[in-house]
């Protein structure tokens, strides 16, 4: 989330911290000019500066809640105006119960065979621009078909091609399939909150969380019904 430059941040950093620890909220914080990086568990955290927030969720064994009690500690803290929610990043894997290469390349020819019958296409990925009418603001998703080692660098955001937030962690990587579907989703929501920013920014938290989930499982349920009748004609 974003808001008003406010320098009462530069004033008030070293107290929050000291509440975040006091509250067993802080195993470590990395300080800099402009912002102070929060570590809460192994696997989430937050980054506070004078002109906005960025939490950080990087484990589906980890449900943010430490996060999101610091989170409200630092709007008590700082009340910050104008606040508005930002663009929320989100990266998902729907599991393949096949071998990564032979998914990978069957699905590439069954997308542009016809566009290039002269060539074999082995792997893909596609980058979509959309909207929902259930969740707020329009998306940004680049998905296609992943081995396990490339999930590791997908989560690491170290390749892609839509600009990710640099991580100030490591992602839990730990029980990634062997085979599935990759989607790097970004949400923009700059919608302006009110008087009650947790409240409101939780309720668009679930919607966008909820319509990815939904998408996402979508075009895997697609995908298996291209092979489905593919196999019937086989």
């Amino acid at each position: 989330m974003m808001w008003r430059p406010e320098l009462s941040f530069f004033e008030e950093r070293s107290g929050l911290l000291r509440e975040l620890e006091d509250a067993q909220l802080l195993d470590e914080f990395r300080w800099t000019v402009d912002d102070v990086t929060v570590k809460i568990g192994q696997f989430e955290g937050l980054r506070v500066g004078v002109n906005g927030a960025t939490v950080y969720v990087m484990s589906p064994r980890t449900e943010g809640e430490r996060t999101r009690a610091a989170l409200e500690m630092v709007l008590e803290r700082l009340k910050p105006r104008d606040i508005v929610l930002g663009s929320i990043h989100l990266q998902r894997f729907v599991e393949i119960h096949a071998p990564a290469a032979e998914v990978q390349a069957s699905s590439a020819q069954d997308l542009v065979g016809n566009w290039m019958p002269s060539a074999t296409a082995g792997d893909w990925a596609l980058l979509l621009d959309g909207s929902s009418r259930l969740a707020p603001g329009p998306f940004q998703v680049e998905f296609g078909v992943v081995s396990q080692s490339e999930a590791g660098i997908r989560l690491s955001a170290s390749i892609g091609r839509l600009e990710s937030p640099e991580l100030p962690f490591q992602p839990d990587l730990e029980g990634l399939p062997g085979c599935s579907f990759f989607f790097s989703w970004l949400w923009a929501t700059d919608s302006v909150v009110s008087s009650e920013p947790m409240k409101e920014m939780m309720a668009v938290w679930e919607a966008v969380l909820s319509e990815t989930d939904k998408l996402s499982n979508e075009v895997k349920g697609a995908y298996m019904t291209i092979q489905g009748r593919q196999e019937e004609h086989g």
